[in-house]
């Protein structure tokens, strides 16, 4: 029998831990204005040691002139630093109770209000339509049978659907938002679940689809089921490359049918639509109210920013209940001591992290939106979106030393007001198209007016389209000129011709 040996073995393993402060920091940095003050005041409520400040001296981030604005981007990097987590750190995390609290606060520490509108006055609301057709899907999910663990996943799924109502996020990149920002474990296999067997069966038919094959089909299995729906069925699942491309006596060859019921194939598919929000009208939405997070005016020729934070209420610790920390030192039974200092000390931890969470939160806000605002300069000072310059994710992740989900999180479903009227901020990211610095945004539009123009019983093909770009400078490739028409939801020159 061989001898057994046992052998030490050193192994070093570089080890990150994250604090729920850190967690709830990007928890924040995601939610819009006009949900933040809900939020605030739902903390206050669970944590006793926190107080709104309504005597808050108004301290201002100073920010007259944009090009005058004064903040190092070193500086925004260390304090990224502190926040930047890899996937696997949190598996460490959320795979085990204890964790380590990296940071260092000072209960005395007040939440200083970043650039405060200089007319110190309360901002109506913006009417817009972007966020309510979410609220309508979100009022017909409520009287489904969704399980409590499933309801937030299924609402963050709808809360990513586009406004012509696709769902466009790949599934694998949910689960991991879900997993960052809000603690929620699950997988794209559970996410697709709960997309077909809820969010598709919702209103308005082909909500939630991830291309046009699968709007088309919700569409037509809504419908009742006769010869000529299951055709189109069988059609669109088979056969939707060749309907695509027109080849229809290829299909009527394969499936054997007759012209007669082939027409009213194609007049059945041809009522439908490509974009099915669309087709929800302004009666069935209610109008939500968007709060605009961030204000760009124009002053002495030069975009200036505001962060929009005037209604959001101001905190501080109570101090009668920070006191009693102190009274505690009286308390003569040693064990009914300790469970009362640890229970005061955990709430004062919590409302002073609460508090400079909310303050790195709008640090964080400004200084990325600033960078987004100096970038896009030109287009803040004209209006003219053919003026919006190639601008990803990563370029202000790298000139801010932040990783790409903190500027995500950032931009996503917030709103700046502009003197050209409000929009998404993420309406002013686009590719960059060959080397001449210009954006996809601009190619998408001149697309969009070479449509509009065409000769409708000969429409432009995409090689035209390329022709004609090409005469006003742009060197664009056929794909790439597809790519973007696709994009822009709009049909082939075989599909658009009228005769």
């Amino acid at each position: 029998m061989a001898q057994q040996r046992q052998r030490l073995y050193q192994k070093q393993q570089l080890k990150q831990t994250v604090s729920m402060q850190t967690v709830q920091f990007m928890r924040l940095l995601e939610i819009p204005s006009n949900r933040l003050e809900d939020e605030i005041y739902k903390i206050v409520d669970e944590n006793p040691a926190l107080e709104v400040d309504y005597d808050a001296p108004v301290e201002t981030y100073e920010g007259e002139n944009a090009g005058d604005t004064d903040f190092n981007t070193d500086d925004v990097s260390e304090l990224y630093a502190e926040n930047a987590i890899s996937d696997d750190v949190f598996d460490d995390f959320f795979n085990n109770e204890s964790y380590e609290d990296d940071y260092d606060y000072n209960l005395e520490k007040n939440w200083a209000t970043i650039n405060q509108s200089k007319d110190d006055k309360y901002r109506e609301p913006i009417i817009v339509n972007d966020s309510s057709l979410q609220e309508l899907l979100i009022s017909q999910l409520n009287v489904l049978d969704v399980s409590e663990k499933d309801r937030p996943i299924a609402e963050y799924i709808i809360g990513n659907i586009d406004n012509d109502g696709y769902l466009k996020q790949d599934l694998n990149a949910i689960a991991t938002d879900l997993l960052l920002t809000y603690n929620i474990y699950t997988t794209a296999s559970q996410i697709e679940q709960l997309l077909t067997e809820y969010i598709q069966t919702l209103d308005p038919p082909g909500i939630g689809a991830r291309n046009l094959q699968e709007c088309i089909l919700l569409q037509l299995k809504r419908l009742p089921q006769n010869r000529v729906s299951s055709y189109a069925i069988l059609i669109i699942e088979k056969h939707f490359n060749s309907y695509s491309l027109k080849h229809y006596d290829k299909i009527k060859s394969q499936l054997q049918i007759d012209d007669a019921t082939f027409r009213d194939i194609v007049e059945l598919i041809q009522s439908l639509s490509p974009k099915p929000a669309d087709n929800t009208s302004r009666n069935e939405i209610a109008l939500s109210y968007i709060i605009p997070d961030f204000t760009i005016s124009i002053e002495d020729g030069k975009p200036n920013l505001t962060l929009n934070n005037d209604y959001i209420p101001k905190l501080r610790v109570n101090k009668e209940y920070a006191e009693v920390l102190n009274f505690l030192k009286s308390e003569k039974n040693q064990k009914r001591k300790a469970e009362a200092e640890k229970y005061y000390r955990e709430h004062l931890e919590n409302a002073t992290n609460f508090i400079n969470t909310l303050s790195q939160r709008e640090l964080t806000m400004y200084n990325i939106m600033y960078v987004i605002m100096m970038k896009q300069e030109k287009y803040f000072i004209t209006g003219d979106e053919m003026n919006i310059k190639p601008m990803i994710l990563k370029d202000i992740a790298e000139e801010l030393g932040v990783d790409i989900s903190t500027v995500s999180r950032v931009t996503n479903n917030k709103y700046v007001m502009t003197p050209y009227g409000t929009l998404p901020i993420k309406r002013l990211f686009s590719e960059s198209i060959g080397d001449d610095d210009v954006s996809s945004i601009e190619v998408k539009t001149i697309i969009s007016q070479l449509i509009e123009k065409e000769d409708k019983s000969a429409p432009l093909t995409d090689e035209k389209l390329c022709a004609e770009l090409e005469k006003k400078g742009y060197k664009i490739a056929r794909r790439t000129v597809a790519k973007y028409r696709e994009q822009l939801n709009i049909p082939v020159a075989r599909l658009r011709k009228e005769r």
